[in-house]
């Protein structure tokens, strides 16, 4: 038979379930109730699509750069003028400024607990590394069939995670 351990503790109730013992882990989080309660927050989905649409922005600025150099056959690339590196340091400070505001949302001494900056924060990797599944409240396992199957992924998003959709779709 296999086992679903549940516990409130990554580290003294899951870790050690699942390589002592190989069980499946379930980790109750209260913090979950807040992060997903500021992720269903019109602030947040302005900020979260202002900083996709800035870095986006870095990006293709930083591409655009890089091949006007690149005219000639062979050529290295060539070293930004001072206008380029002003232009994307103002462009990176706007960016580390929506992240501040959007860990605020969160926070305003620490931010979120699962990202640092729109990556994912070392207790979120502990989280993926020690729990199969992951809720607020034990009682949320209601809602499934005694039989149901939770299924692993890949993603680099959390599963409680918003994601937006990509910004040249909307711009």
């Amino acid at each position: 038979r296999e086992v679903l351990y549940l516990g409130d503790n990554l580290l003294t109730d899951l870790k050690e379930a699942r390589r002592l013992h190989g069980w499946h882990t379930g980790c109750i989080l209260s913090e979950l109730e807040r992060e997903i309660e500021v992720q269903r927050s019109g602030a947040f989905d302005g900020l979260h699509f202002l900083r996709s649409c800035t870095r986006q922005l870095v990006m293709d600025l930083q591409l655009q750069l890089h091949s006007e150099g690149r005219g000639r056959l062979n050529a290295m690339p060539t070293a930004f003028g001072a206008e380029e590196r002003e232009l994307l340091r103002s462009i990176e400070q706007d960016l580390q400024e929506i992240n501040l505001e959007l860990s605020a949302l969160f926070n305003k001494q620490f931010g979120s607990v699962f990202r640092s900056h729109g990556h994912l924060s070392l207790f979120a990797f502990a989280v993926r590394q020690y729990a199969d599944i992951y809720m607020s409240d034990v009682t949320h396992l209601l809602q499934y069939n005694p039989e149901h199957r939770f299924y692993p992924t890949n993603s680099i998003h959390m599963a409680h995670d918003v994601t937006s959709p990509p910004t040249t779709d909307l711009l």
